[in-house]
Protein backbone atom coordinates (compact mmCIF):
# COMPACT_ATOMS: atom_id res chain seq x y z
CA UNK A 1 0.00 0.00 0.00
CA UNK A 2 1.36 3.39 -0.97
CA UNK A 3 -0.65 5.44 1.53
CA UNK A 4 0.92 6.68 4.72
CA UNK A 5 3.56 9.06 3.48
CA UNK A 6 7.10 8.89 2.25
CA UNK A 7 10.16 9.88 4.29
CA UNK A 8 11.93 12.94 2.90
CA UNK A 9 15.36 14.05 4.03
CA UNK A 10 16.77 17.51 3.72
CA UNK A 11 18.99 19.79 5.80
CA UNK A 12 19.35 17.09 8.47
CA UNK A 13 15.61 16.70 8.99
CA UNK A 14 13.48 13.63 8.39
CA UNK A 15 9.79 14.16 7.86
CA UNK A 16 6.89 12.38 6.28
CA UNK A 17 5.79 13.59 2.86
CA UNK A 18 2.23 12.74 1.89
CA UNK A 19 1.87 10.57 -1.20
CA UNK A 20 0.07 11.37 -4.44
CA UNK A 21 -1.64 9.28 -7.11
CA UNK A 22 -2.06 10.53 -10.66
CA UNK A 23 -5.21 9.26 -12.38
CA UNK A 24 -5.62 9.43 -16.15
CA UNK A 25 -8.63 8.30 -18.21
CA UNK A 26 -7.72 7.41 -21.80
CA UNK A 27 -9.00 6.08 -25.09
CA UNK A 28 -6.82 6.15 -28.21
CA UNK A 29 -4.41 8.74 -26.79
CA UNK A 30 -1.25 7.39 -28.44
CA UNK A 31 -0.32 10.90 -29.66
CA UNK A 32 -0.60 12.52 -26.20
CA UNK A 33 0.01 9.95 -23.50
CA UNK A 34 3.82 9.67 -23.49
CA UNK A 35 4.37 13.40 -22.88
CA UNK A 36 1.66 13.37 -20.22
CA UNK A 37 3.15 10.37 -18.38
CA UNK A 38 6.71 11.64 -18.69
CA UNK A 39 5.76 14.78 -16.76
CA UNK A 40 3.74 12.82 -14.18
CA UNK A 41 6.20 9.98 -13.49
CA UNK A 42 7.56 11.67 -10.34
CA UNK A 43 4.24 11.00 -8.58
CA UNK A 44 4.06 8.01 -6.24
CA UNK A 45 1.71 6.06 -8.48
CA UNK A 46 -0.04 6.44 -11.80
CA UNK A 47 -3.46 4.86 -12.34
CA UNK A 48 -4.71 4.63 -15.93
CA UNK A 49 -8.26 3.70 -16.92
CA UNK A 50 -8.43 2.80 -20.60
CA UNK A 51 -11.63 2.38 -22.63
CA UNK A 52 -10.21 -0.40 -24.83
CA UNK A 53 -7.96 1.78 -27.00
CA UNK A 54 -7.32 0.49 -30.52
CA UNK A 55 -3.91 2.18 -30.86
CA UNK A 56 -0.70 1.87 -28.79
CA UNK A 57 -2.02 3.78 -25.77
CA UNK A 58 -1.94 0.83 -23.35
CA UNK A 59 1.47 -0.33 -24.57
CA UNK A 60 2.89 3.16 -23.91
CA UNK A 61 1.23 3.36 -20.49
CA UNK A 62 2.85 0.06 -19.47
CA UNK A 63 6.24 1.78 -19.76
CA UNK A 64 5.23 4.00 -16.83
CA UNK A 65 2.83 2.00 -14.66
CA UNK A 66 1.45 -1.50 -14.09
CA UNK A 67 -1.78 0.06 -12.75
CA UNK A 68 -3.81 -0.04 -15.96
CA UNK A 69 -7.48 -0.94 -15.89
CA UNK A 70 -9.64 -1.49 -18.96
CA UNK A 71 -13.39 -1.04 -18.99
CA UNK A 72 -16.07 0.11 -21.44
CA UNK A 73 -16.54 3.86 -21.81
CA UNK A 74 -19.21 5.05 -19.39
CA UNK A 75 -18.60 8.79 -19.62
CA UNK A 76 -15.90 10.96 -18.08
CA UNK A 77 -17.46 11.07 -14.63
CA UNK A 78 -17.77 7.31 -14.20
CA UNK A 79 -14.35 6.62 -15.72
CA UNK A 80 -12.63 9.19 -13.48
CA UNK A 81 -14.44 7.97 -10.37
CA UNK A 82 -13.35 4.40 -11.22
CA UNK A 83 -9.75 5.63 -11.45
CA UNK A 84 -10.08 7.47 -8.13
CA UNK A 85 -11.42 4.30 -6.49
CA UNK A 86 -8.22 2.51 -7.55
CA UNK A 87 -5.85 5.20 -6.28
CA UNK A 88 -4.00 4.24 -3.10
CA UNK A 89 -2.24 7.45 -2.05
CA UNK A 90 -3.01 10.29 0.36
CA UNK A 91 -3.80 12.71 -2.50
CA UNK A 92 -5.30 12.17 -5.95
CA UNK A 93 -4.40 14.30 -8.97
CA UNK A 94 -6.75 14.02 -11.95
CA UNK A 95 -4.99 14.57 -15.26
CA UNK A 96 -6.15 14.35 -18.87
CA UNK A 97 -3.84 12.86 -21.50
CA UNK A 98 -3.58 16.19 -23.31
CA UNK A 99 -2.61 18.11 -20.17
CA UNK A 100 0.92 18.69 -18.90
CA UNK A 101 2.34 19.31 -15.42
CA UNK A 102 4.70 22.29 -15.50
CA UNK A 103 7.83 22.51 -13.35
CA UNK A 104 6.18 25.31 -11.37
CA UNK A 105 3.07 23.21 -10.70
CA UNK A 106 5.20 20.24 -9.64
CA UNK A 107 7.06 22.44 -7.14
CA UNK A 108 3.77 23.68 -5.71
CA UNK A 109 2.39 20.14 -5.40
CA UNK A 110 5.58 19.00 -3.67
CA UNK A 111 5.26 21.93 -1.23
CA UNK A 112 1.68 20.92 -0.43
CA UNK A 113 2.65 17.26 0.05
CA UNK A 114 5.42 18.27 2.47
CA UNK A 115 3.17 20.57 4.49
CA UNK A 116 2.48 19.54 8.07
CA UNK A 117 -0.76 21.55 8.34
CA UNK A 118 -3.48 19.04 9.38
CA UNK A 119 -6.19 21.69 9.00
CA UNK A 120 -5.12 22.79 5.51
CA UNK A 121 -7.20 22.62 2.33
CA UNK A 122 -8.49 19.21 1.23
CA UNK A 123 -8.92 20.08 -2.46
CA UNK A 124 -7.40 22.31 -5.13
CA UNK A 125 -8.78 23.39 -8.49
CA UNK A 126 -6.30 24.43 -11.12
CA UNK A 127 -7.05 26.74 -14.02
CA UNK A 128 -6.06 25.26 -17.36
CA UNK A 129 -4.85 26.92 -20.53
CA UNK A 130 -6.86 25.65 -23.43
CA UNK A 131 -8.37 26.76 -26.69
CA UNK A 132 -11.74 25.10 -26.14
CA UNK A 133 -13.39 26.23 -22.95
CA UNK A 134 -16.63 24.37 -23.60
CA UNK A 135 -17.46 20.79 -24.42
CA UNK A 136 -20.57 19.14 -25.80
CA UNK A 137 -22.15 16.41 -23.68
CA UNK A 138 -23.94 13.31 -25.00
CA UNK A 139 -27.24 15.23 -25.25
CA UNK A 140 -25.69 18.02 -27.34
CA UNK A 141 -25.62 20.56 -24.51
CA UNK A 142 -22.68 22.97 -24.19
CA UNK A 143 -20.99 22.58 -20.79
CA UNK A 144 -17.97 24.32 -19.27
CA UNK A 145 -14.90 22.07 -19.11
CA UNK A 146 -13.96 21.15 -15.55
CA UNK A 147 -10.49 22.15 -14.33
CA UNK A 148 -7.86 19.66 -13.29
CA UNK A 149 -8.52 18.69 -9.66
CA UNK A 150 -6.31 17.50 -6.85
CA UNK A 151 -7.83 16.41 -3.58
CA UNK A 152 -7.01 14.60 -0.37
CA UNK A 153 -8.08 10.96 -0.23
CA UNK A 154 -11.05 10.55 2.09
CA UNK A 155 -12.36 14.08 1.46
CA UNK A 156 -14.87 12.90 -1.13
CA UNK A 157 -14.74 13.08 -4.89
CA UNK A 158 -15.01 16.19 -7.03
CA UNK A 159 -18.41 16.78 -8.57
CA UNK A 160 -18.60 15.98 -12.28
Amino acid sequence: MVSGGRVEQGKGLRRMRQTISCTIVVCNEERNIRDCLELAKWMDEIVVVDAFSQDKTVQLCREYTPRIYQRPWNGFGEQKNYAIDHAACDWVFILDADERISAQLREEIERILSSDAPDGPVAYYLPTKELLLWQVDSLGRMLPRLPVAAFSEGSGTPER
